[in-house]
């Protein structure tokens, strides 16, 4: 578990996937060994579909840390945002004064949309976090000691 924790803080750390990928693996050994003792019959009813849905999730979330839009993505942004600032520009130049409303929000709206966008694909160093569902996550883990 510690492992799981680890590589969700650090999406790059490639070594905590194998520690808990072989993890879950003794795991799962572990509990089939342990469900086919004749003495607890109706425990393989109850703890492996469990079990199977915590691996089921994990892989889900492991697949969602490894997943990140292609570079094309970002480069597409950037032109998007430099022509619409060079057409906003040569929009403004027809007017005798500078509009700093129409600036101002123009240059906000650009670098909202840019930064949001690019933080979305990294919700562990960015403004959009999710350490709320990792502190539930070592809540959940701490409650298991």
């Amino acid at each position: 578990m510690e492992g799981c924790a680890q590589r969700f803080a650090d999406p790059d750390a490639e070594g905590e996937f194998a520690e808990a990928e072989r993890a879950g693996g003794e795991l799962w050994k572990a509990s089939i060994a342990a469900v086919q003792r004749p003495v607890m019959p109706a425990a393989a009813i109850l703890l492996l579909p469990a079990l199977n849905e915590v691996f089921d999730v994990a892989a889900a979330r492991t697949l969602a840390t490894r997943r990140h839009p292609p570079r094309i993505v970002s480069v597409m942004l950037f032109l998007l945002a430099l022509s619409g600032a060079l057409f906003a520009g040569y929009g403004m130049v027809v007017c005798k004064r500078r509009r700093w409303l129409h600036t101002v929000g123009f240059s906000l709206v650009i670098c909202g949309t840019v930064g949001v966008t690019l933080d979305v694909d990294c919700p562990h160093h960015g403004m959009l976090r999710v350490d709320a569902f990792d502190r539930t996550l070592a809540d959940v883990r701490a409650g298991w000691k």
